[in-house]
């Protein structure tokens, strides 16, 4: 099953992302289509009980925000809904002042047939679309932990390595090129920003921030399968590296400094800030296998990931991409919180439905009513504006629990080769946790699948 896995994560990648309707619905079907194999392969598998009862929780949550409500009920529990509709929303309107007509006749019945009903999200379709984007994932997420064990997890590594490696080196050539179009073929409506096959560089960024832990993991796996021990003379050991297993070794490592030299070329601030902490996080958890002969390596391997990254690209241009010599005098992301932070404070409880701040936020505009803003450019401000109270608690105890089992998963494989996957899924889960502070990457379909996929390695049983 590790072909269909790849399969599905390779198509959204490669497809733009999969921001486009054409390329995320088949990335949908597929995701449904592979969970649903999972499930049906080991339907007892207890991996993922608790799993299921949060994403339940969530998806509950969602719909909740799509269930009609009657305008009275809806002033009294989102009040900003109502308003908004009330300014937006001519049929909503049209419809209330019937029902108020009616009363005003004292007939309560015809007041009840015209009053207006209507979800607590301003917009029910992005919401329903969302909330099945929501569970076509979660099924693909449970049911690829059921089936990835120790061998599927290597292989399934060892093809994202080369999936990595060959997206890289497209966009290596691509910036190289100074081409303004993917592929070749397409010029996105925002030029400038894309890289490889996403439109925008720091997306490219979140996505090769799952993938390079991942593939760093698998490379140290390798190690620690094949290196043989008791290798004491320089003879024994250049006799060890015309290998097979030595050569597959150097691949993993040449795909490995690719992926890092096109994140550091990408010019992202957030995936260079946030692979500078993932790498820390793999070095930090890497103390734990002191038995592992792989572990002495694993300094070796990060020094020359930076040192090789850093002289690619220049030290210069790193620093000047985050000191610039000429200070940029405004930030449009501050801007954009502080629109949100009041999205979030007038929709506090319910929120204005999931996948609706791009509807919302011209409300919040003011005088500058040419800056427009589709994201928050943070997922957690986002999360809170769309989702309120009533999404953003489950959605927290969620990431929660699958950082305390993935942890728990990765305390009962010290020892094993299987730690090191395991690892750099959870390296690869904080870097772009972190980076959703700043950006919005998991909103793509595709960085959605793969942070799912570093979820279910996480959570997968042990060996």
């Amino acid at each position: 099953m590790v072909l269909p896995v790849f399969a599905v994560v390779a198509w959204g990648t490669l497809a733009f992302g999969a921001v486009y309707p054409w390329a995320y619905w088949p990335l949908l079907c597929g995701c449904i289509a592979v969970g649903a194999a999972g499930l049906l392969q080991s339907p007892a598998a207890p991996v993922a009980r608790g799993v299921w009862l949060s994403l339940g929780l969530i998806a509950g949550a969602i719909s909740l925000q799509i269930v009609p409500l009657p305008a009275t009920a809806l002033a009294w529990m989102s009040p900003a809904t109502r308003t908004f509709l009330d300014n937006t929303d001519v049929n909503f309107l049209a419809a209330r002042l019937a029902g108020l007509s009616a009363a005003m006749h004292i007939d309560a019945a015809a007041a009840q047939r015209a009053r207006a009903f209507h979800p607590l999200s301003v917009d029910p379709r992005a919401t329903m679309l969302a909330l099945g984007m929501f569970l076509a994932l979660g099924v693909f997420l449970v049911g690829t932990s059921r089936l990835l064990g120790r061998l599927e997890r290597q292989r399934l590594t060892l093809a994202l390595t080369v999936l990595g490696s060959a997206l890289a080196l497209v966009g290596l050539v691509q910036q190289a090129a100074g081409a303004d179009r993917i592929y070749g073929l397409w010029r996105p409506a925002y030029t400038g920003i894309s890289f490889a096959s996403f439109v925008n560089r720091n997306h490219f960024a979140g996505w090769m921030l799952m993938v390079l832990p991942l593939s760093l993991g698998g490379a140290c796996a390798t190690m620690a399968r094949t290196l043989p021990r008791g290798l004491t003379t320089w003879r024994e050991r250049l006799v060890w590296c015309s290998t097979a297993d030595a050569n597959q070794l150097l691949l993993i490592g040449f795909g490995l400094m690719l992926m890092c030299v096109s994140l550091l070329v990408a010019l992202s601030r957030s995936g260079i800030g946030c692979l500078a902490l993932s790498l820390g996080v793999f070095a930090w958890f890497a103390r734990r296998q002191t038995a592992d002969a792989s572990r002495r390596f694993v300094p070796a391997i990060l020094g020359t990931l930076i040192v090789v990254g850093v002289a690619w690209v220049g030290a210069d241009r790193l620093i000047d991409r985050f000191w610039p010599k000429t200070p940029v005098p405004y930030d449009a992301r501050v801007e954009i919180w502080r629109r949100t932070a009041r999205v979030i404070a007038d929709f506090p409880l319910a929120g204005s439905g999931i996948a609706t701040l791009e509807s919302v936020m011209p409300r919040y505009a003011g005088a500058d009513s040419a800056f427009h803003a589709l994201e928050a450019h943070n997922d957690y401000l986002e999360l809170a504006a769309e989702g309120g109270l009533l999404v953003t608690v489950p959605v927290l105890v969620l990431l929660a629990m699958f950082l305390w089992k993935v942890m728990r998963r990765l305390k009962g494989d010290v020892g094993r080769s299987g730690y090191w996957i395991r690892l750099g899924a959870l390296a690869g889960i904080v870097a772009i946790l972190a980076q959703e502070s700043v950006d919005f990457s998991l909103q793509l379909p595709a960085n959605a699948a793969m942070f799912a996929l570093c979820c279910a390695i996480g959570i997968s049983r042990r060996g």
